[in-house]
């Protein structure tokens, strides 16, 4: 999933860049803001590898019900892998049959 963020594979994604691959999450813009502020430890404008799949397990929480947060974190709870649109924003998704 990194690769998709990251596409020139620097191991860090950028602001927009991460808000463009989240927003896929179909979660609220506050609720993804509230997640960069816990994953991003490092750097205010771009989350490490590291980080970026401490927000992914975050997102996850979030679709799932669990308030994303620290505590989640810390409890290390188990839920399904997030899921995220296909398609690129601003575009249809593709027709299944």
């Amino acid at each position: 999933m990194m690769s998709l963020a990251d596409p020139a594979m620097t191991n860090k994604v950028k602001g927009q860049e991460a808000v463009t691959f989240f927003k896929r999450s179909g979660l609220d813009i506050k609720v993804l803001k509230d997640i960069w502020k816990v994953a991003s430890r490092t750097s205010a404008e771009y989350l490490t590898r590291d980080e970026f799949y401490i927000a992914l397990r975050l997102i996850a929480y979030a679709q799932n019900g669990i308030t994303p947060n620290e505590d989640a974190i810390q409890f290390n709870i188990e839920v399904e892998l997030p899921k995220f649109d296909e398609a690129p924003l601003g575009l249809p998704a593709p027709q299944t049959r």
